[in-house]
């Protein structure tokens, strides 16, 4: 078995418990992926909690282009044999935006077989995790087959010996195109793993599925949900679908009574929507910024399609108007979970002062009672279930009840809809 990693000396983390004792081996390799997504930050950007975009020149130069290092992925480290079947060494996290290390004992292990030293080589899988232990999001076809793994097994570091790291030559390429099937595939399991590493503690199904690719983007039920072959470079995409999934988890529902048939075309940011469309809309879009900005960061600017979620003023000139708003919605959360609080904008009469947590506000979700009646999770109405629910079933659980009915359904025009 292998030797768990010291985290500030090495960049992955073992899947794998730690053996008592033999000679290790350390090989390490720049994993990167040709990364092109829209509406995700850079890292110039203020607040970008893992930025899109980055480009990297560890071990050697690399190629034109923005290139991405894989954060979360799974990789798993092979041994090539010339003469016999390769043999598995094991699996690894990577946990850090700098490339990888993988530290493993090699002499007496049941992969060893008598070499002197192994050859390693990197397996990708189609997989990744917020944290080495956490719910994993795993891609998989329309036939609901795993991908399989992208390996390097040409590039196999010969002869890696004990006492020194062994370092892969140049940098290992997911994809060198981000518009090939597996680039996409590459950047929509980054942009869920923005969303893991934010909500990984609460998120309550170990193993989710993320359907790819197919016509739309869609939530299934609490474990599985769909992104679109063209949006992979829309890093909010998949982060929002992964929004509806965790909302059915708190629910404990395996869909949403979420009615978006108004305009009979779908919904869209700024589109007015019934309210229970615009709320579970809006909820999955504010997932999906705060996956990928820090809310506690004062310039934290998140947005998408065009549209700006920090502006105070309100979408719509008029206050009602606001209320079947995908976009005004994702902002009225926003503004209860960052500390960057405004005063009252018209049409709006109230300012924003509520500085709630990411997970507090997502757990509020939980305190709904099931049924299909006014404040149940699944209300028939095409009106609810909206904010004023939200609110009104968890205004029992907030500190400073004032502030958070003033920033949820003042400052954001929200109190103008359906109480009943």
């Amino acid at each position: 078995m292998k030797t768990p990693l010291c985290l500030t000396a090495a960049l992955a983390v073992s899947l794998l418990a730690p053996a008592a004792s033999a000679a290790t081996r350390t090989y390490c390799f720049e994993l990167l992926l040709k990364d092109e997504r829209i509406d995700c930050p850079t890292p110039s950007d203020p607040g970008a909690k893992r930025a899109c975009h980055q480009e990297f020149h560890n071990f050697t130069t690399q190629p034109d282009g923005d290139y991405t290092h894989p954060v979360g992925a799974l990789v798993e480290i092979w041994d090539k044999d010339d003469t016999s079947d390769d043999e598995y060494i094991g699996t690894w996290i990577l946990v850090n935006p700098t490339g990888g290390c993988a530290t493993f004992e090699w002499e007496g292990e049941s992969y060893f077989k008598g070499e002197t030293h192994p050859d390693p080589y990197v397996v990708w899988k189609s997989e990744v995790r917020g944290t080495a232990g956490g719910p994993k999001v795993v891609a998989r076809d329309l036939a609901n087959n795993r991908y399989g793994g992208v390996t390097w097994r040409p590039n196999a570091v010969t002869n890696c010996q004990n006492g020194a790291a062994c370092n892969q030559p140049g940098y290992l390429l997911v994809t060198t195109d981000s518009t090939t099937e597996r680039g996409g595939r590459a950047m929509s399991l980054d942009s869920s793993q923005h969303m893991l590493q934010a909500y990984s503690s609460i998120l309550e199904a170990e193993d989710i599925d993320m359907v790819w690719p197919e016509s739309g983007s869609a939530a299934f039920n609490q474990n599985k949900y769909q992104v679109s072959g063209t949006r992979g470079d829309q890093a909010q995409s998949a982060a929002h679908e992964l929004g509806h999934v965790l909302q059915m988890q708190q629910f404990d529902e395996d869909d949403l009574s979420s009615d978006c048939s108004l305009n009979g075309s779908g919904h869209s940011l700024e589109l007015t929507e019934y309210e229970s469309c615009a709320t579970a809309e809006g909820w999955a879009g504010y997932v999906a910024i705060a996956s990928l900005w820090d809310p506690e960061n004062p310039g934290s600017a998140p947005s998408r399609f065009g549209s700006d979620f920090v502006e105070a003023e309100p979408i719509a000139p008029v206050c009602t108007d606001n209320k079947g708003l995908e976009a005004q919605v994702v902002k009225a959360f926003w503004d209860l979970d960052d500390s960057d609080n405004e005063l009252a904008e018209a049409p709006a009469g109230q300012d924003d002062q509520k500085n709630s947590t990411t997970l507090d506000i997502a757990l509020r979700w939980g305190v709904f009672p099931d049924g299909t009646a006014n404040r149940e999770d699944r209300e028939s109405d095409p009106d609810g279930v909206n904010l004023w629910d939200y609110h009104i079933n968890s205004q029992s659980w907030w500190a400073n009840l004032d502030e958070t009915r003033q920033t949820l359904l003042g400052h954001n025009c929200m109190g103008t809809q359906d109480t009943n």
